[in-house]
């Protein structure tokens, strides 16, 4: 019996240090946001978890890295040409260890608007009255003379010249990004802040003016007994400007729940405007009661898309 107890041990003790490994598995890279060096040919590219065996892609062409570590990259273009290009980080070979966004470079952004017209100035002071010259003599009434035949019509002329074609317009479009991982879970109501991301947060720079249109999607899901309930998701932004606090829009949607050992994809979307020139991160945010938020704990990967508009 003894000895049947030591085995029985044996197995259990194996079976959580295997459990300990799996959980501590190396996480995915996350590209966060890209700079085009284009004065050096580099691209910057800002992250996390870049560590291990690295492979960088611009468009299809494997880039030569000058310099990286954890959180950033600085490697070679392979291209100066404008245009829009993939981006993909590999830390190991699989989905899972592969991350993406597109970068553009070289488009031009539409013309600024006109600004006010400046204030009317002061009226001069009116001038010296000239003197009154001589009247001259009348002349003498003439004659009238006959109204003229109508000429002819002439012919028509040739047809002028086809004009320059004029500039093109402005894109629909003018950026995009494209973010995907783990992110955070939900925090509870009574937490400071109250909401937070829960999804990755790409980043978008924008001018006066502009919207921004989210897409955000991600795996929830509960282990507990009872499932997990009251959970209320936002499309929310923040701007990279030290200090700014997170802002959501619209109502949201409020009280999604799920029973236990289930995992659901929940997503949501919406359009940012009537913002100021700068740049902000976007993305999913969740809260969920004090009770239940620690009920959401089963809980997987994220995609979130951005694109700038006029």
């Amino acid at each position: 019996m003894k000895n049947v107890r030591l085995l029985i041990c044996g197995i259990f003790t194996s079976l959580i240090l295997s459990t300990t490994a799996a959980f501590a598995a190396t996480p995915p890279p996350v590209i966060t946001s890209a700079e085009v060096d284009l004065s050096n040919g580099q691209l910057i590219i800002f992250g996390n978890n870049f560590g291990g065996a690295l492979a960088v892609l611009f468009g299809g062409a494997t880039m030569v890295l000058d310099t990286f570590d954890s959180s950033m990259i600085i490697a070679d273009l392979p291209t100066t040409d404008p245009g829009t290009y993939s981006l993909i980080v590999q830390t190991a070979p699989s989905a899972r260890y592969t991350t993406s966004m597109s970068v553009t470079m070289g488009i031009q952004g539409p013309t600024g608007p006109q600004g006010p017209q400046g204030l009317q100035g002061p009226t001069g002071p009116v001038g010296p009255q000239g003197p009154m010259g001589p009247m001259g003599p009348m002349g003498p009434q003439g004659v009238k003379g006959d109204t003229g035949a109508t000429g002819a019509t002439g012919a028509t002329g040739a047809t002028g010249a086809t004009g320059p074609e004029g500039p093109q317009g402005p894109s629909g479009i003018v950026a995009t990004a494209f973010s995907s991982g783990y992110g955070k879970n939900p925090v509870p109501s009574n937490a400071s802040p109250s909401i937070d991301f829960i999804s990755v947060t790409p980043t978008v720079s924008i001018t006066a003016g502009q919207k921004i249109i989210v897409i955000a999607n991600k795996a929830l899901g509960s282990t507990a007994a009872g499932g997990a309930a009251e959970l209320n998701l936002w499309i929310c932004y923040q701007s990279t400007a030290p200090g700014s606090t997170i802002q959501s829009i619209g109502g949201g949607i409020l009280g999604n729940r799920v029973p236990q050992n289930t995992r659901i994809t929940f997503g949501i979307n919406g359009i940012i405007n009537n913002l100021a020139a700068g740049t902000y991160m976007v993305g999913m945010c969740g809260q969920s009661s004090a009770t239940n938020a620690p009920n959401w704990n089963s809980n997987e990967y994220g995609y979130v898309s951005a694109f700038v508009t006029n």
